[in-house]
């Protein structure tokens, strides 16, 4: 395994990598904690996983946000050349909807949060409260709890079953390699 921080024209570097596998990571227990916590009767336990999912969620938008100027600086490698032009216009498309529900998400909470006047927290508070706007709670609740999770579920599931498709039925291994660094070139 590399230690190359930089992408090149065949895989991934290391921070590319970082950044995907952990928000892959964070996505994945932020869904499971989002249908949990709907659950959970008022209380330190809910209040406690309110707060997780709140801090992990601009955590992930951080990271998503440093991972679209890393994009701008170290340039993401070039497509599999075997793979058809319309596969590569798929996987482009992909990409720019999952980097939309990926940050979309985050947003639309926060967006929930501070319109229905609460302080936003992140290690120290992020905002003074602020008047209550509640047509506009509920158009960042319906985003975030009706249009964006079928979206991130859709395009998350289409995005695993195309590496699953270009590594087993295609046998490219390397489509998965190059992102979690494998192979040199």
């Amino acid at each position: 395994m590399t230690s190359r921080i930089y992408n090149n024209e065949h895989q991934y570097g290391g921070l590319s990598r970082f950044y995907h596998w952990t928000m892959a990571i964070l996505f994945i227990g932020m869904m499971a904690c989002g249908l949990i916590m709907v659950t959970l009767d008022n209380g330190t336990v809910r209040d406690a996983t309110y707060m997780l999912h709140k801090t992990v969620g601009i955590t992930i938008l951080l990271l998503g946000i440093f991972r679209l100027v890393w994009i701008r600086h170290s340039k993401t490698p070039k497509p599999d050349e075997s793979l058809e032009t319309w596969e590569k216009l798929l996987a482009k498309w992909g990409h720019r909807v999952l980097y939309i529900v990926l940050l979309g998400m985050p947003i639309s909470g926060l967006g929930m949060v501070y319109f229905f006047g609460n302080v936003i927290e992140y290690i120290v508070p992020l905002n003074e409260v602020g008047e209550p706007s509640f047509p506009t709670v509920l158009v960042f609740a319906y985003l975030h709890k009706f249009i964006l999770p079928p979206a991130v579920y859709i395009v998350v599931t289409l995005h695993i079953i195309g590496v699953i498709k270009h590594v087993i039925v295609d046998k490219k291994p390397e489509t998965l390699t190059r992102m979690i660094g494998k192979i040199e070139r």
